[in-house]
């Protein structure tokens, strides 16, 4: 197995048990700015290097298969999903996404246990 460098890690997830310490363990990872802390669920959280984010990941994978910014659609329920919310060229919440979610997308679908993503897709794409 090959030895793994620091920059070879680029998220990881955390899972807390309690309030306490989810708050002390991000104000240890905020000190020296190298990372992003965003919560994924209740008590859940990811922390990346900074820069690494699901709208870079999509900008990456759309620009090495020459789709426009203005052609990609991104879902989200979670504060992790922000900034791919802002990159697509529409940004969908899922109805139980987190409400500052739902204020930022262009469009809330209905929740995933009520097939959001199948009427984003007939809505956005199939009706196109």
């Amino acid at each position: 197995m090959k030895e793994m460098k620091n920059e070879d890690i680029q998220k990881c997830n955390l899972f807390f048990l309690d309030t306490n310490t989810e708050r002390i363990v991000f104000s240890e990872i905020n000190k020296d700015g190298k990372f992003e802390l965003l919560f994924t669920s209740h008590r859940c959280a990811e922390i990346t290097v900074k820069g690494v984010s699901k709208a870079s990941g999509i900008a990456f994978l759309a620009g090495t298969m020459n789709i426009r910014q203005d052609e990609i659609i991104a879902v989200g329920d979670s504060e992790n999903d922000f900034t791919m919310i802002r990159y697509a060229g529409l940004g969908v919440a899922m109805g139980n996404a987190i409400p500052a979610l739902k204020n930022e997308a262009d469009f809330v679908t209905t929740s995933n246990n009520h097939d959001g993503i199948a009427l984003v897709i007939k809505q956005f794409i199939l009706n196109n």
